[in-house]
């Protein structure tokens, strides 16, 4: 998934929900009552779906396989090439049309929850993936209210960058792997307030199956995720408004204390071309996540399809806004803030800081105390990374062009626009 889904990714980012308090937490700090105690387990042990929708599609047992192909294809030690042949079953099941809105049981696998979302991105194919998968383009992208930031370590094995697989995609005589290592930052859960780093091992396939061009990216997290810590969203999500305090906890009152993580998340997703070169492009993601706190998984349907929605809703709202500019501006863009020194990306970045107070007080008429100490230069800049600070600034250029902020409210980065 593209950072986030990327990913992405996505590369999808999605709602861990922590509404259960971590026992060993509360028993130290003596808030818990045995009563309480009981009721939690009651409440995990009894539970039943929530989502109550009825699954449409189903999925046959040869899709399944290529599923169990594709979760032993992203291990580090998984060495044999690619075969297409593999995921014949999961191409009928992707290929395949089905009513808006359908939903399928997928299999369980590594003792996640498991969820599928499909749906149509009004862009051509090579569209996609020259602005997915840029290598100068912050995989944000296409998910800027899912993931902070997110960058590749090791790709084939070295270090480098991705090759430019849009230009590739006119002579696939073979598959396209491309197989590394990928740090990933989320933004707030839209419920806890919560935001997790994680190290993913990555792979993206680009092929063609039964006569169509495929790319199938794939993420799987390497161990479990940094404690959540406690973020902001300042205003309505879809403004991509967001705060990073890096104080471990939820930002949700009453659950500051709570230590949360994501245990084990693998995601498979898929971008398949209907007809050549003619949008639309169908898009297909299978889930499965396991996170919340001492080891249990508090992972819902809904709250990955909750996550699904947001990164839907932003992924669309991009990539097919007639204002987005081209790739290669975008990409220009990109390379002069990572050409800035590091105190530039400060200066600029205090900047973008106090335009955050400026949001949050239009909306809560007072600063938060986090926003407006960091603000105030308590040597939060510092304890910044320079691809936290990068994210940030390309994040303000793309809601201009996108018509989300005025050029009054990035003056500041006047000669980046």
């Amino acid at each position: 998934m593209p950072a986030g889904i990327r990913n992405h990714a996505i590369d999808i980012a999605v709602e861990i929900p922590c509404r259960y308090q971590p026992l060993s937490n509360m028993a130290n700090k003596k808030r818990m009552k045995p009563l309480f105690i009981l009721l939690v387990i009651l409440t995990i042990t009894t539970a039943t779906p929530a989502d109550g929708i009825a699954r449409t599609a189903r999925i046959s047992p040869s899709a399944v396989a290529g599923i169990d192909y594709l979760i032993e294809f992203i291990k580090p030690s998984f060495k044999a090439e690619f075969d297409p042949s593999r995921l014949a079953g999961l191409i009928d099941f992707i290929s395949t049309s089905k009513p808006a809105g359908s939903r399928c049981r997928l299999p369980q696998r590594l003792n996640a929850t498991p969820a599928y979302f499909e749906f149509d991105i009004n862009r051509n194919f090579a569209d996609i993936l020259h602005l997915a998968y840029h290598p100068d383009i912050p995989p944000q992208i296409i998910s800027p209210g899912s993931v902070r930031c997110s960058y590749w370590s090791h790709i084939n094995g070295a270090e480098g960058s991705l090759p430019r697989l849009w230009k590739q995609t006119g002579h696939l005589s073979k598959p396209i792997v491309v197989k590394g290592v990928e740090t990933e930052e989320l933004t707030p859960d839209t419920f806890s307030g919560a935001y997790y780093r994680s190290l993913l091992d990555r792979a993206l396939i680009l092929f063609t199956g039964k006569g169509h061009r495929i790319l199938i990216s794939l993420t799987r997290q390497k161990k479990t995720s940094d404690v959540g810590k406690k973020g902001l969203i300042i205003g309505k999500d879809d403004q991509w408004n967001y705060f990073y305090s890096d104080e471990k906890g939820l930002t949700k009152p009453g659950l500051g204390w709570a230590d949360s993580y994501i245990y084990d998340t693998f995601s498979i997703m898929v971008y398949y071309e209907s007809e050549r070169d003619r949008p639309p492009t169908r898009a297909c993601i299978f889930k499965w996540l396991r996170a919340g706190w001492l080891g249990f998984n508090m992972v819902k349907e809904k709250h990955i399809q909750s996550g699904f929605r947001r990164f839907v809703r932003d992924m669309k709202r991009v990539v097919e806004s007639p204002r987005l500019p081209e790739a290669e501006n975008l990409a220009e863009i990109s390379r002069k803030i990572k050409h800035l020194s590091r105190e530039t990306l400060q200066v600029k970045m205090g900047q973008y800081l106090k335009q955050l107070v400026t949001r949050q007080t239009a909306q809560e008429k007072r600063p938060h105390p986090w926003i407006k100490k960091a603000a105030s230069g308590d040597g939060y800049l510092s304890r910044l990374s320079a691809p936290q600070i990068q994210a940030a600034l390309f994040l303000e250029v793309l809601k201009f062009k996108l018509g989300l902020l005025t050029r009054e409210e990035v003056a500041y980065l006047a000669p980046l626009l």
